[in-house]
């Protein structure tokens, strides 16, 4: 594994610190503003209606199974499952319970009154409420956590997988679209309500993981052909991330790629044509998407790639995960407490958003971070982990 790595580093022409792609690193905050301003109507009432929050956790999920493959090539032991087990554990939960604890004070001023019932407690401290299709469990307390129940699945698989990377890729490919199938088979017998379908194509993890693994497959692909990526020229890759940026402006605005080949497919299938845009939205369009710009800007040599790779930018793709668990806490609290009647949309929008930034950076410094430092020690100071 460890030879592999190298490689990988070798290969790279920008700066690479811990296994990390510094122009990747600063796409993930971008990816988490689009998540934020999704949310906006919690705040002002109004948010973009194509689904911008939906493509920023696809981006985020496709970027979670690309970084993992790379750092991650190859589990021979328990051991190694369980140390990769335990660091995103260590990585992930000591953030989640904090805002799950500041949620159940947020709420007490937020109007819209959610679960906070002990089901809906339990499923979000132990990680499992995107397994309950009832929104007042998965969308419970900090109703952002939701992702993190989908990771924790998408974590177990991957250790799965590293076992045995072909044979188990395909199990679980195979067990994600059965899954998948009954879910659209089941939408469509039962006439769903759009927060059901919203759970199934969006949250469930045995469907969602398809994206995750499209992360991974990009990596292995990035790793088998990064001596011929290595000869590319650097104007050609730097019109390559405009075209990719481009692509994504697209999908987040006017959706003419969406749409064009939408009209094939619904000429074909006699569903539903909205459930057929979600499907293919969420599982085939953005994520191939999303797949072909970390594909380009891994190779962080092109215009955009060394311009977002500046040690700001970095930094705020590093403290993405706690803006992305603390956004919307923000703006139900300021929403609850009434801001929104006393000050205007332009003032109250950047409040909300240096807020958020100024609380996420706190949280990183003083909990994300030394708690991940120690409890990775604690884990390899453990004889029977030795």
């Amino acid at each position: 594994m460890g030879n592999n790595k190298n490689n990988f580093h070798s290969f790279c022409s920008g700066k690479i610190k811990n296994g990390q792609i510094n122009s990747l690193t600063s796409l993930r905050f971008f990816a988490i503003m689009l998540v934020a301003i999704h949310h906006l109507n919690e705040l002002i009432g109004w948010a973009p209606r194509v689904g911008w929050g939906n493509v920023g956790v696809t981006f985020f999920f496709v970027l979670s199974g690309f970084v993992l493959t790379l750092n991650y090539q190859k589990f021979s032991t328990y051991h190694d499952a369980a140390r990769f087990l335990w660091r995103r554990f260590a990585r992930l939960y000591p953030l989640h319970v904090v805002t799950f604890l500041t949620s159940i004070i947020v709420l007490n001023f937020y109007p819209i009154k959610l679960d906070s019932g002990p089901l809906s407690a339990f499923a979000n401290l132990f990680l499992l409420q995107s397994w309950f299709g009832s929104r007042e469990i998965h969308f419970a307390f900090n109703s952002l956590s939701w992702a993190i129940s989908t990771l924790a699945f998408f974590y177990i698989a991957f250790a799965f997988i590293q076992y045995n990377f072909l044979r188990n890729t395909l199990i679980v490919i195979l067990i994600s679209l059965i899954s998948l199938t009954l879910s659209v088979a089941y939408i469509v017998s039962n006439n769903s309500e759009p927060i059901e379908i919203h759970w199934l194509l969006k949250m469930f993890p045995t469907n969602r993981i398809l994206v995750f693994i499209l992360g991974m497959l990009t990596a292995k692909l990035f790793l088998w052909f990064r001596s011929w990526f290595s000869h590319i020229k650097t104007y050609v890759i730097g019109v390559v991330e405009i075209f990719s940026v481009l692509l994504i402006i697209d999908r987040l605005s006017s959706c003419i790629v969406l749409n064009l080949f939408l009209r094939k497919i619904n000429r074909v299938l006699s569903m539903p044509e909205q459930l057929i845009c979600q499907i293919f939205d969420t599982y085939m369009l953005t994520p191939v998407l999303f797949s072909f710009m970390i594909l380009v800007f891994s190779m962080q040599s092109g215009l955009i790639s060394r311009m977002i790779s500046i040690r700001p930018f970095v930094f705020l793709g590093e403290i993405s995960f706690a803006v992305y668990l603390t956004h919307q806490l923000v703006f139900r609290f300021f929403s609850g407490i009434g801001l929104k009647i006393i000050f205007s949309n332009t003032f109250l929008i950047p409040l909300a958003f240096l807020v958020t930034l100024v609380v996420s950076y706190f949280l990183y410094q003083f909990i994300e971070q030394p708690c991940s430092r120690h409890l990775k020690q604690a884990f390899s100071t453990k004889k029977n982990f030795r």
